[in-house]
């Protein structure tokens, strides 16, 4: 999927960024499940 001459830094960023996003989602459902169970 990634770009040949794309920047190894520049997509590394970008899954740094995505793994991120992922954590912070995984927390909320946490919370959700967490509140929906109590």
């Amino acid at each position: 999927m990634y770009e040949k001459d794309e920047p190894k830094a520049l997509s590394e960023v970008a899954i740094q960024k995505m793994i991120r996003l992922e954590v912070k989602h995984a927390r909320l459902n946490r919370r959700i499940l967490a509140q929906q169970v109590l």
